[in-house]
């Protein structure tokens, strides 16, 4: 019965976190972008905004908005 415990105990640990990137929407002056991100662990689930600005054809620049 321990081993089963214990077992079970590790799998939930181990399941890390899974990251997903809901949404990218540009900001009405069009110069910026908003990306949203969904992160879930194994007890809770948190959401992370960012504004994006473009700096190259292939980068961005993001800095992440507080609540």
């Amino acid at each position: 019965m321990k081993k089963i415990i214990l077992t079970s105990f590790a799998a939930v640990l181990m399941t890390g976190c899974a990251s997903t990137f809901t949404s990218i929407e540009e900001t009405a002056s069009g110069d910026s972008y908003y990306l949203t991100r969904i992160t879930q662990g194994p007890f809770r689930v948190d959401g992370d905004m960012w504004e994006c600005k473009p700096d190259a054809q292939h980068n961005m620049t993001c800095v992440e908005k507080g609540d």
